[in-house]
């Protein structure tokens, strides 16, 4: 494996209690001024734009997303040994 230097210009943040809530729900992994990291139980499609909704509690903010990649992450076993995926994904912020 070589070491690739990171092409981001801002450090990404962590999104403690940040969720998304639109198109599905998921987490906010981490976000940044031009995108955020976030993780669902379902996939999203690749270059699909659309409104996404984050939210903390009650309040919330819509943003024009592109969905620049998602892929599974891992899968976790439920208490009855049932697999549920977790696919991570990228979220690139657009103008309306």
């Amino acid at each position: 494996m070589t070491d690739r230097p990171e092409k981001r210009c801002l450090d990404r943040e962590p999104a403690i209690g940040f969720a998304l809530k639109s198109p599905i729900s998921g987490r906010i992994v981490d976000i940044t001024a031009f995108g955020a990291g976030v993780e669902s139980h379902s996939p999203l499609k690749v270059l699909e734009e659309r409104p996404f909704t984050f939210g903390i509690g009650r309040s919330n903010a819509t943003v024009q997303g592109r969905v620049r990649w998602c892929r599974l992450s891992e899968t976790k076993r439920t208490t009855d040994g049932d697999s549920i995926p977790i696919f991570r994904a990228g979220i690139a912020f657009v103008e309306p």
